[in-house]
């Protein structure tokens, strides 16, 4: 179904409900915003897919039905068929009552008017400020699918493409004139490559839902938490630079050894400020072992942390990994009650940490490996919402958004 036909098949919705219209295809297309000739064309889809039925309109008055007849042909009622239309549920993860999207998904399509402040007052009033048939459905689409932060993530621009009636090369035409005209405040691009969170969608971070509109930028933040995990990153980049370095010398001199086990012990120190129940270790080593024995005895029992964490330390890969944890992290401290405890705690929270292991973690590694991974990452998640609970412990109103030139931004509601 196109872009078009679901614009008309939601206004006819709102306005008819089970009625039946009698208004022609001039009146309809004036009612709805939309040329003729697209209502045409939306009417012929819908009436194919028998979404729609025509009746014949009769008039009550006989001297008006003998005058209508003499004049041509009856005119042409539209009716829903609701009978023919999917069972419709409610999207998970968006905190908008139903009443309210329906509410504020009939003023967009019935054109009330909600172009953003920024854009009023500037006697600007031509179509670049205008949304059209299809633009209104994509917003509508992103609105359904965002969170009570106005975040929409874990969905991509093909699959908005598919659910929005448009072709993927319209959703990035249209977001960016959604963006200019302020009902996209933010865009994240995603990732494909096999790293620390694999394969993930885009990130899209709206200035409004609605009449709900996020304005107020209380505070721009470089996270000490974040920078903690860059660190981490970093430190087993060294650790595997270090073991290739082994693997090549079967017999590795002493100097070397002791390298690689202090840093070892850095890697498994940073790893215990999120996982408290990994402790901090030392290697048991002694010098007349080989290469390959070295390092079996340096990983035994644990997790291959130099192989699984593979990711560069800057770069978009690394954007986009912060962005993920900014946003797991916002929904966790909007989920608390106060302050939270320092140490991580998973009880109370399998429903974040099987998210995380879903949608976080790589899909090659073992069971094992992505529970002990999706853990890790629940540790960071958790020292990330300590601090954007102390840097502003109000969290009604209030988001965390995630920057590509920052961390993140503390943002308000507007008035």
């Amino acid at each position: 179904m196109s872009a078009t036909e679901k614009y008309l098949l939601v206004c006819m919705l709102y306005t008819f409900g089970s009625s039946r219209s009698e208004d022609t295809a001039v009146e309809l297309a004036n009612k709805f915003g939309v040329s003729p000739v697209t209502l045409r064309r939306a009417r012929d889809g819908l009436l194919s897919k028998e979404l729609l039925q025509s009746e014949s309109v009769y008039v009550r008055h006989p001297k008006k039905q003998l005058g209508t007849g003499l004049r041509g042909r009856p005119k042409i009622g539209l009716r829903v068929r609701f009978e023919r239309l999917p069972r419709s549920e409610k999207i998970d993860g968006t905190s908008e009552s139903e009443e309210h999207l329906q509410s504020v998904i009939h003023d967009l399509f019935l054109g009330k008017d909600l172009v953003p402040r920024a854009i009023k007052g500037k006697g600007r009033t031509g179509m670049e400020n205008r949304l059209q048939a299809e633009a209104k459905v994509l917003l509508a689409v992103l609105w359904a699918f965002s969170n009570k932060f106005g975040v929409v993530s874990g969905i991509g621009r093909a699959e908005l493409a598919v659910v929005a009636g448009v072709s993927v090369g319209q959703v990035m035409t249209i977001s960016q004139k959604l963006e200019r005209l302020g009902y996209i405040s933010n865009w994240l691009p995603g990732r494909t490559c096999r790293g620390l969170f694999g394969v993930g969608a885009g990130i899209w971070v709206l200035g409004s839902v609605g009449s709900r509109r996020w304005e107020h930028c209380e505070k721009t933040v470089i996270s000490h938490e974040l920078d903690l995990f860059n660190q981490l990153i970093l430190r087993v980049e060294t650790l595997r630079e270090l073991g290739a370095e082994l693997e090549r010398s079967p017999k590795p001199a002493l100097q070397e050894m002791e390298k690689y086990s202090a840093a070892w012990g850095a890697v498994w120190g940073a790893i215990a400020e999120y996982m408290p129940d990994e402790g901090r270790h030392e290697m048991d080593w002694s010098e007349d072992m080989d290469s390959a024995l070295f390092l079996r005895s340096a990983w035994s029992g644990r997790c291959r942390v130099d192989r699984m964490i593979v990711d560069p330390h800057a770069g978009r890969a690394m954007k986009y990994q912060k962005a993920r944890l900014i946003l797991y992290a916002s929904e966790l401290a909007a989920g608390m009650d106060g302050r939270m405890a320092e140490e991580p705690t998973i009880d109370g929270n399998q429903e974040l940490l099987s998210r995380i292991r879903e949608e976080a973690v790589p899909k090659r590694f073992e069971p094992e490996e992505s529970d002990w991974l999706a853990r890790l990452l629940f540790g960071v998640i958790w020292k990330l919402a300590n601090e954007m609970l102390k840097l502003y412990p109000s969290r009604d109103g209030v988001r965390y958004v995630p920057l590509p030139d920052a961390d993140y931004r503390i943002e308000s509601l507007g008035a």
